[in-house]
């Protein structure tokens, strides 16, 4: 629990809040999905995350505790951050934590599955700009081409 704690207090240090003021939408979950994405991607994190999946029936409490202070924390945070950019008019969503779920979900995306089970290393450091950048793009503006396209 304190390699969790540990990464998700390296990975929301990005959506603090003097640092989001300094920052515009796109470079706060830019910012977020990449320490995110190398949290996901870490030798540690990846042993935790197995030994969890594994281990879910025999220790639901520790399991939840994982869930809480990594992903549940990282997402609940991230909607803060989503309500503030919908109050200031950058965004439209009427429901932030589902929202701020998708985008962590668009993170991890499949490498993160394809890593714990194997069957590749992971990520690049440019695969993963790539993949952060692709996630936010499609986040922000969705894949449905502009009224000018």
């Amino acid at each position: 629990m304190a390699i969790v704690a540990e990464n998700a207090d390296k990975a929301l240090s990005t959506l603090a809040i003097e640092e989001i003021e300094r920052h515009d939408l796109r470079a706060t979950l830019t910012a977020f999905g990449q320490h995110l994405m190398a949290i996901y991607m870490s030798p540690a994190l990846i042993g935790v995350y197995r030994i969890a999946v594994t281990e879910a029936n025999r220790f639901p409490n520790l399991v939840k505790s994982f869930y809480e202070q990594g992903p549940g924390r990282a997402a609940s945070q991230l909607a803060e951050v989503l309500e503030s950019a919908t109050e200031r008019g950058e965004i439209r969503a009427d429901d932030c934590p589902r929202i701020a779920g998708h985008f962590v979900g668009m993170i991890r995306d499949n490498l993160h599955l394809q890593v714990v089970l194997g069957l590749r290393p992971p990520p690049s450091d440019k695969e993963v700009r790539e993949a952060v950048a692709s996630a936010v793009e499609i986040f922000l503006n969705g894949v449905r081409p502009g009224p000018d396209k």
